[in-house]
């Protein structure tokens, strides 16, 4: 798969709880994110090329919030290293910047630095 990506992703030093906005169906685990995209960690493999409506939970100590919510499109979705899992890549859609905030906030303070 050819590499699209412009921002380098981030890591988070913990996952952040992904739900699908119009169902409340916990979808994974947001494990690394930019301000154009995230990757989510979970249990069954998602459909690509699917618009979602995300809800993620945030860390208490980064905002008043509880939770942000920003429309996804699924780009791509394989298993992970721990064949238990998948890993899907999702691109952000029109992002409030509100929400866009939020993210650089996450990876100024929850990112791993290198």
């Amino acid at each position: 798969m050819e590499e699209r990506r412009i921002a380098k992703r981030r890591n988070l030093i913990f996952y952040l709880q992904v739900f699908d906005n119009k169902t409340d169906e916990l979808l994974g685990f947001a494990v690394d994110i930019t301000h154009e995209g995230l990757m989510m960690l979970s249990n069954k493999a998602i459909v690509t090329e699917k618009m979602f409506q995300l809800r993620m939970t945030l860390p208490e100590q980064l905002s008043d919030k509880s939770q942000v919510t920003f429309a996804a499109q699924s780009i791509w979705c394989k298993q992970d290293v721990n064949t238990d899992y998948f890993d899907t890549g999702f691109q952000l859609i029109e992002v409030e910047p509100e929400t866009l905030s939020v993210i650089t906030q996450l990876i100024t303070h929850f990112g791993f630095k290198d």
